[in-house]
């Protein structure tokens, strides 16, 4: 073929200097024939440009893209060398890409990590072992923590050809490169992520797989509110490694809110299936500070903790329900009667309780209830006592030592706090319509320092004392509350 003018001159304006300088771009339909070195197999042309970066001689290249018909040497990648560091001929040539090394460019030479996958490319052969993944990124990292692998090929779950579904191929050749590279749908091969910058100690499996089955195995069944708090179990208990909890949207039988904990000899699961309305995942163990993680801030909406009950009492809203739950001696989870309930007259009503096993004995989906666990094992959160909260709408009824007048909310809870005995407020807001207490900061107090009643009520606001709270009790911005000059008749 005949060069082309615009080929003719790039290689002018490269000139001598082309073994010299950084020439980062490819050049698509475009072939360096002849000069070859090497001939290997890459799944891009990226590739290809890295593997001729990390070759001591290799200084240009040209790959054969997947869509090349003429022969079958798709995905060949041909090393090239001159002594002038340049091709000694140019051609344009489609579905072939051509480029030179990085050696030159700045920080790239060293590279040697090979993270990116690729869809939709196998790499045949050369298997050392075969496991089961629930996705590639699963198989990419078994690879890396396998003292032999260098690449893999996964089977994608869409795959029909057979039932090899989330099968992981392991792989290894003395070269450490694929002795061979085809193009086939529905599998998707990579590299071990060894070489790669704090990647190759990487034992970290945080991601959870949705419509995912892990059967079998199984080491123990409990009941848990999500996805997450299965994981947490798993990664607390002594012998679990994966797991797979049933969604509550589960139809086929009455196992919603099931999670079990799994364990095999070698760490991964046996079989691995496609199913709706479960999610399967790994224990936490071996992740940064995971193995010691045990807060479940979590609330779940809707969520219900039938039974278990050890005391019953009023609460503002879910916050306050599982402050108080953390507080109390024995509570380890709760639930809580949010304001919208309309079945009988439970709204604010918060269940504390307690089982032995420290997990409830059953979950059940329940519309305008919340339900949580105790913060006991939070950092820094076991011994917050601070309701610094107010709650609009929302009347603590009776219970009244004082009224006074307060200009807003903030005022009235201040108050409350100075006050020797308040414990907590109801406060009248100035579009109060019904009678003339607009203002009004009623100050009250129980022996269990908690509200008798809570109900909604449009145009006042409730809170608590801040007397518990840090630096707060004393907050008066240097002076006192004239409270007695405030008291009405």
């Amino acid at each position: 073929m005949r060069v082309s003018l615009v080929l003719l001159c790039v290689i002018l304006f490269w000139g001598d200097s082309l073994s010299e300088e950084c020439v980062r771009q490819l050049q698509e339909d475009v072939d360096f024939p002849g000069s070859d070195i090497l001939q290997i197999f890459s799944p891009d042309v990226h590739h290809c440009q890295l593997a001729c970066t990390k070759h001591h001689s290799c200084l240009f290249f040209t790959f054969v893209r997947p869509e090349w018909t003429r022969d079958k040497r798709q995905f060949y990648c041909y090393l090239k060398y001159t002594d002038s560091g340049k091709p000694t001929k140019v051609i344009s040539l489609s579905k072939v890409t051509s480029g030179y090394s990085l050696k030159s460019c700045k920080d790239i030479s060293s590279q040697t990590c090979l993270s990116t996958v690729y869809k939709d490319v196998d790499f045949p052969g050369s298997d050392i072992q075969q496991i089961l993944s629930p996705d590639v990124e699963h198989c990419q990292l078994a690879c890396t923590q396998h003292p032999s692998c260098l690449f893999f090929t996964f089977v994608r779950p869409e795959w029909t050809r057979d039932k090899r579904q989330f099968y992981c191929y392991l792989k290894q050749t003395d070269s450490g490169k694929p002795t061979k590279i085809t193009s086939l749908s529905e599998v998707t091969s990579g590299y071990s992520l060894k070489t790669c910058q704090d990647r190759s100690t990487q034992t970290c499996l945080s991601t959870v797989y949705k419509d995912v089955d892990f059967p079998g195995s199984d080491i123990q069944q409990i009941l848990s509110a999500d996805v997450h708090h299965c994981q947490l179990a798993c990664t607390q208990h002594p012998s679990c490694l994966f797991f797979t909890f049933l969604h509550p949207e589960w139809t086929r039988d009455k196992r919603q809110f099931y999670c079990y904990l799994k364990q095999t000899d070698n760490g991964s699961p046996t079989k691995i299936t496609s199913l709706s309305e479960v999610t399967s995942g790994f224990s936490l163990k071996t992740c940064k500070d995971g193995s010691s993680q045990t807060c479940l801030s979590t609330v779940y909406k809707d969520v219900d903790f039938p039974g278990s009950d050890i005391q019953q009492i009023l609460s503002p809203d879910v916050e306050h329900c599982q402050l108080a739950c953390t507080q109390h001696p024995s509570c380890l989870f709760f639930t809580f009667v949010r304001p919208e309930w309309t079945r009988d007259k439970r709204q604010f009503y918060c269940y504390l309780k307690h089982t032995a096993s420290g997990i409830p004995t059953k979950i059940t989906s329940l519309s305008e209830v919340t339900s949580g666990y105790s913060l006991k094992s939070c950092k820094d959160q076991s011994s917050q006592t601070c309701l610094s909260i107010v709650y609009k709408d929302v009347d603590f009824p009776g219970s009244d030592i004082h009224q006074i007048l307060s200009p807003d909310v903030e005022h009235c809870q201040l108050a409350c706090t100075q006050h020797p005995s308040c414990l907590f407020f109801t406060f009248v807001r100035p579009e109060w319509t019904r009678d003339k207490r607009q203002f009004f900061c009623y100050l009250k107090r129980t022996d269990t320092g908690m509200p008798t009643k809570i109900t909604s009520l449009s145009e006042v606001t409730s809170g608590y004392s801040l007397k518990n709270c840090n630096n707060t009790s004393i907050q008066t911005d240097g002076q006192p509350l004239p409270l007695m000059s405030l008291l009405l008749s």
